[in-house]
């Protein structure tokens, strides 16, 4: 919400004295009725101000403000021109229903003012019994000169704020009003005014804002702490709040971090500028995302154009559009299962001729083979239990995966798995039967071909004839849809729907896909033959340079927790790169050339094309 200057700053210098003896003082004397609203002066006896920076003003037309105030009766549901009336009714007298309207401007708040007291006054005339006026929301815009009973169309919310307890008589009914004049100031419900309504037995006069006499106007005393700093905040990543400077960076209004420094969203110094090398520290730059501006820990999701979390972070906090990330832990969740102990999976039952391995939610390993003859996809139980499924043809099998779900990498409780089908063009295999993407038939247990790829070939990642072959970088993304490289050629990038297997083919990328992995449901990592990795957005088509490699990738996973990148390299270095794409160095060394995957029991798992070498694994690191 856009806000003026509060005019209690008129107030400051030489009335200090005057000021700290008053604290929220009624209103001065009745003075000539004005024709027009005046700001106050700074003898303005409606603004009061306390040495704490507690301050009050009463809003009133004549005296300070503008109010705006009209009435609507649905005996001539048409008409407008109450606006102009001395006088407001409510209730009826047997000649329509009548509901008054009125409104005070609060722009002269500052921006997070803590509201103290708010407390709205209507003057009744006289009436011989009593009864109760419930007060209202008012949800839609409305103004004096052009609102009837017809347009407003009952704009209120049915939540009664408070009630005015009218009694025989007459003379000013009042009632506190804090908590929504504080959610009109935070911006969470917009600032409409209030209605007021009563039953149809009785009817009830107001003196309104074109009354004769300025006190007997309809008036809002509001009181609040003022936030405002002195001297002002000047420290990095300082915010004044409520009259004290802290330190909290990811305020819009904070003062900037110091060069060498990064606004830090981590759990363990959130809201601090820290040097990018402390431990847990999670940032970012902003960047434009529809109307919001996501910050650190924060990325946005193009598809609904809202900030969403990045990881390490749960969930994102917005101020005025600027959003970050929360939740960011410092510390690895425990384990969520154990997947068939390291000797079990390197026995030749399974680990015989593996060309690549994933895990599922359960911590089943998968994984896919090149022999000579059939080729199965095998799976190995957390008991050591395997099983395998004949592919469809005489066909190679290049890589598996696994279903991600919707929000994290060991989702959904079903299993879908599936594979690539992939030979050289020397095998005699490439074009008939087809190369594509194979998906398991739990019914059936068959690995039929659900997508036919064009024959491909390619110089690497492992200078093999056998694996530089066909499609590459098959990945079941975090949207449920598969996602897979050379499908229609060399450097295309193909989504593939696995419910009905619908094919979209993005624009081409320019050079052969090597490896895929998943970001989000919006975005997914993909590494080329150039030695680019980049950063795809499955909405818009597009993609942006994330990293550059010294050798091929061979494989590449993220890290479900940190969101760091781990990159297998062909001779088998594996290099960890953060969330922004920076090579943070060596992890881990395989031997050989292989493909890399991340199991529930927090450990990276490798698997070399080298005939002969074992299964490898490496802990993850515990803390962020």
């Amino acid at each position: 919400m856009h806000r003026r200057s509060p005019p209690i700053s008129l107030l400051q210098g030489a009335l200090g004295a005057l000021l700290a003896l008053t604290a929220c003082s009624a209103p001065a004397p009745e003075p000539a009725p004005l024709a027009t609203e005046a700001a106050p002066t700074a003898t303005d006896p409606t603004a009061t101000a306390s040495a704490a920076l507690s301050q009050c003003v009463t809003v009133q037309r004549g005296a300070y403000g503008v109010v705006t105030d009209t009435y609507l009766n649905s005996a001539y549901p048409g008409d407008h021109s109450s606006g102009a009336y001395p006088a407001v009714y409510t209730g009826s007298n047997g000649s329509g229903e009548k509901q008054a309207l009125v409104r005070f401007e609060l722009e002269f708040l500052p921006p997070h003012a803590l509201i103290e007291t708010a407390t709205f006054t209507v003057n009744q005339t006289y009436r011989a019994t009593a009864s109760d006026v419930r007060v209202h929301r008012a949800t839609a815009a409305w103004s004096e000169a052009a609102t009837s009973w017809n347009s407003f169309a009952a704009a209120f919310d049915p939540a009664v704020v408070g009630v005015l307890h009218t009694t025989s008589g007459f003379g000013p009914r009042s009632l506190d009003v804090t908590a929504l004049v504080q959610q009109w100031t935070d911006g969470t419900v917009d600032n409409h005014g209030l209605l007021l309504e009563e039953d149809l037995t009785s009817t009830t006069q107001w003196r309104s804002s074109e009354a004769n006499y300025v006190t007997e106007r309809p008036a809002l005393t509001v009181c609040w702490t003022d936030p405002t700093c002195s001297p002002a905040c000047a420290g990095p990543g300082e915010v004044c709040e409520l009259g004290q400077c802290v330190v909290n960076c990811t305020a819009p209004e904070a003062v900037p971090c110091d060069e060498g420094t990064v606004c830090n969203v981590g759990e363990g110094a959130f809201g601090a500028c820290v040097p990018p090398s402390d431990p847990c520290v999670v940032s970012g730059t902003l960047a434009a995302c529809g109307d919001q501006s996501c910050g650190p820990g924060a990325a946005c999701d193009t598809a609904v154009h809202q900030c969403v979390p990045a990881l390490p972070c749960t969930d994102v906090a917005c101020d005025d559009g600027v959003c970050h990330g929360t939740g960011c832990g410092c510390d690895r969740p425990p384990p969520t299962c154990a997947p068939a102990p390291l000797a079990n999976l390197n026995t030749s039952a399974f680990r015989n001729a593996l060309a690549d391995l994933k895990f599922d939610a359960t911590c089943n390993a998968w994984g896919v083979t090149m022999l000579s003859g059939t080729d199965y996809l095998r799976r190995m139980t957390p008991a050591g239990i395997v099983t395998s499924f004949a592919g469809s043809a005489n066909l190679n099998m290049g890589e598996v995966a696994i279903a991600q779900g919707d929000t994290a990498t060991f989702g959904p409780d079903g299993i879908e798995v599936a594979l690539t089908y992939i030979c050289c063009a020397s095998c005699g295999c490439a074009a008939n039967p087809p190369q594509g993407v194979g998906r398991w038939n739990p019914p059936t247990n068959n690995l039929p071909n659900v997508a036919p790829a064009t024959s491909t070939t390619g110089t690497g990642p492992f200078g093999s004839v056998h694996f530089d072959t066909g499609p590459a970088g098959l990945a079941w993304g975090l949207d449920d849809q598969l996602y897979i490289g050379n499908l229609s050629g060399n450097g295309t990038l193909s989504r593939l729907d696995p419910q009905t297997y619908t094919r979209t083919n993005f624009a081409s990328m320019g050079s052969r896909v090597y490896g895929t992995a998943p970001i989000d449901g919006s975005r997914l990592l993909v590494a080329l033959a150039n030695r680019q990795i980049r950063l795809f957005d499955m909405n818009t088509g597009t993609s942006i340079l994330f990293a550059t490699t010294a050798q091929d990738v061979t494989g590449m996973v993220r890290d479900p927790w940190n969101g760091r990148v781990y990159v297998a390299l062909r001779g088998g270095a594996i290099r960890e790169f953060s969330g922004a794409g920076d090579d943070l160095g060596l992890f881990a060394q395989g031997q050989g050339s292989g493909r890399i995957t991340i199991a529930g029991d927090d450990h990276l798992y490798f698997v070399s094309l080298t005939t002969g070498a074992a299964i490898q694994r490496w802990t993850l690191p515990a803390t962020f």
